[in-house]
């Protein structure tokens, strides 16, 4: 029933008031993203623009502020996000360059990866990366999607996702490569601080069992 009414013209008018509608009542705790998911990924899919417009369209306070919905979207468990095609993220992110594609960079899918095979960035991620104006902000933006560096599990994870950063370093483009190499050497650091902890607080409960 939602595919047959969004087609056309019309279908980008019903997509924006689905997603408006949508968006006033997450706002006001009546549902959950969670929930809609599947209706999400309708949505973008079949009126891409119109979707992004009624989600999170509007000025650059705006966007910042609805930004959260777009975020708590991305956290699901399959990214909506992952159905747009490039082309059309980079024409919406283009229509207010300087504000859309850092908002976006927080929010998409940046990396991916099969088995036995190494991570790797997303197309998104590289074509975001490509045509932004500020492609230090779109790579800041994919640096806060690591998570927070703390001892546990995690760190082998975080480690694989700053190897990305070394594929940059030789980015022809030396605002990329330089940040790309500090950040490298900076969450590297913390990396190796977080292990150091967990080894000592490893170390501090075996010996209170002894």
């Amino acid at each position: 029933m939602t595919r047959a009414c969004l087609h056309g013209p019309q279908g980008a008018t019903a997509a924006g008031d689905i997603c408006r509608k949508l968006k006033r009542a997450i706002k006001a705790y009546e549902t959950n993203v969670g929930d809609h998911d599947g209706l999400l990924r309708e949505l973008l899919s079949l009126q891409p623009i119109a979707a992004l417009d009624a989600l999170c369209g509007g000025d650059a306070q705006e966007l910042e502020r609805d930004g959260a919905i777009l975020r708590d979207v991305a956290q699901l468990r399959q990214n909506p996000l992952d159905v747009l095609p490039t082309e059309t993220l980079l024409l919406w992110c283009n229509a207010q360059p300087a504000s859309r594609f850092p908002a976006i960079a927080r929010v998409i899918t940046t990396s991916e990866h099969q088995e036995n095979t190494p991570i790797k960035w997303t197309e998104k991620a590289r074509a975001l990366l490509q045509n932004a104006p500020d492609p230090v902000a779109v790579l800041q933006a994919y640096i806060q999607q690591f998570g927070r560096i703390l001892p546990g599990p995690q760190l082998a994870e975080i480690e694989a996702k700053i190897a990305l950063l070394d594929e940059l370093k030789t980015h022809r483009d030396t605002r990329i490569a330089e940040y790309a190499q500090r950040e490298a050497v900076r969450l590297r650091s913390a990396v190796n601080s977080a292990r150091a902890a967990q080894t000592d607080s490893d170390r501090e409960r075996d010996e209170s069992f002894e």
